[in-house]
């Protein structure tokens, strides 16, 4: 399975590497100048340095024609791609829109056959985003959160999540 992650910080890695140990590929679509913060455990220094490692997996800043060769290779590839424009060429089997910000940057239904959000609120919102527009969850579009909020199992329709072990990233992101 083919999942396309736009964004490429903390919680984007945290994402990529759940996703990834999973047995998952992972494409990551970072901006020319990532804001990350907290730049050891994101993917996104990638684009800065040419490649970086966050929990002894390998990310490698990329172009569309390398991703084959470093999914083999086990690397996680980052795209200069903020809009996930050349990633999509890929036809990932998952987009996870993993920006965080406001609003929706771009995130469309159409990009994939499933959004995954970086938390369920987020998650939440794209529900309530697709259903003002007349997409319909789950026929039209699936969508997964990634917190395991309890509120989520009283949504209609409910929404899928992952469950984080936050107390673990915490003392990850101290070490």
């Amino acid at each position: 399975m083919l999942v396309v992650i736009r964004g490429g910080g903390d919680i984007a890695t945290g994402i990529a590497l759940r996703l990834y140990r999973s047995g998952m590929e992972v494409v990551l679509c970072e901006r020319e100048q990532p804001t990350a913060i907290r730049r050891t455990v994101a993917f996104s220094e990638a684009v800065r340095l040419g490649e970086t490692e966050v929990e002894g997996v390998a990310a490698r800043r990329a172009e569309l024609e390398e991703i084959p060769e470093l999914l083999e290779l086990g690397i996680v590839p980052v795209l200069v791609d903020p809009e996930a424009e050349l990633a999509l060429a890929l036809a990932p089997d998952a987009l996870v829109d993993a920006i965080l910000a406001k609003r929706n940057l771009g995130t469309t239904a159409d990009m994939a056959p499933a959004v995954v959000a970086a938390a369920d609120i987020l998650a939440i919102g794209a529900m309530k985003g697709f259903y003002e527009r007349g997409v319909r969850v789950p026929e039209d579009i699936s969508v997964m959160g990634f917190d395991d909020l309890e509120i989520s199992q009283y949504l209609t329709p409910g929404l899928s999540t992952i469950h984080q072990e936050i107390s673990q990233k915490g003392e990850k992101a101290v070490e």
